[in-house]
Order: C-alpha cells, then sequence, then structure tokens
C-alpha cells in the first residue's frame, strides 16, 4: 500500500474550503466598515484590507493571542488562536495560500457559522469566515485561500 505524501484528502480540503470563496471579496467590503468604527484608543482600527496577501506565517507569530471577534448586536466574544495549518500540496505550493486559523472560544457563548469581525492588536480588523468544529463547539476553523499577488 502506497504512503500519503500529504495528510490533507480532496474530501477534508474541500469541507474546509467550502465557503473560502467569500474571503476573495472581503478586501473590497472592509472599506465601508473602516470607516464606520469609532476611534478606538491602542488599537490598530485599521481594516485588514490585505487579507489577499496574509500567508501563515503572518499568523505564527500570534499563537496564543486573544482575538476580540464582534459577532454584532454589541455581543463580542474572546477567542484564542490555537494553530495555524498550511493546506497547501506540493503541487499547489507556488500559485498561492490555503491555510486554516484554528481558534478556540475562552470567553463568551458559541456563535453559529459566519462571518463576524475579529481584532487584534496588532492585526487590527478583519472579517473572517469561521466554522464550529463538529466535535468540539468552542473551537473554530478560518480559512484563507488565495492565489498570490501578481
Amino acid at each position: 500500500m502506497a504512503e500519503k505524501e500529504n495528510s490533507v484528502t480532496r474530501r477534508s480540503l474541500l469541507k474546509l474550503t467550502a465557503a473560502a470563496g467569500v474571503v476573495g471579496s472581503l478586501p473590497v467590503a472592509t472599506h465601508a466598515l473602516a470607516s464606520s468604527i469609532p476611534g478606538q484608543t491602542g488599537v490598530n482600527t485599521q481594516v485588514a484590507n490585505h487579507i489577499h496577501h496574509w500567508g501563515p506565517s503572518d499568523f505564527e507569530p500570534y499563537l496564543d493571542s486573544l482575538f476580540s471577534v464582534d459577532t454584532g448586536m454589541g455581543r463580542k466574544l474572546q477567542m484564542k488562536l490555537t494553530s495555524v495549518e498550511s493546506l497547501l500540496t506540493k503541487d499547489t505550493h507556488s500559485e498561492g495560500e490555503c491555510f486554516a486559523l484554528h481558534f478556540g472560544l475562552t470567553s463568551g457563548t458559541a456563535v453559529a457559522q459566519g462571518t463576524y469581525t475579529f481584532e487584534h492588536r496588532e492585526l487590527g480588523l478583519t472579517p473572517l469566515l469561521v466554522v464550529p468544529s463538529a466535535t468540539h463547539p468552542y473551537e473554530y476553523t478560518a480559512v484563507i485561500n488565495h492565489r498570490k499577488p501578481r
């Protein structure tokens, strides 16, 4: 029996990236969001309009750091970035970036799959589509999938 070169199967990749196409449209939508955020001292309030340039190495320094998550209607949660997982294969690594950000809920109540505004002191604000884990309702995954900029 031949050994697998990569533990990511097509099915698991499709499952994780089913809604990742939303991420490609986020930079355009974030400018309107940035102008509606009241000034907050000590926090980078610029919405990350460069999400299409991010790679896993941009998030690795922030492992175990907290993100404030705005769920709408004045409700905020705290999530910790628990891991960054590359989803690229040796055949696709030169075409772009595909990686998963795994978060754990540290305060607040569980939320449904959806797009929420994540805020980090260094990274600023960015909307991310998160999907709760099927087996651990307080764990969430956001997939970022894009081609390399030209």
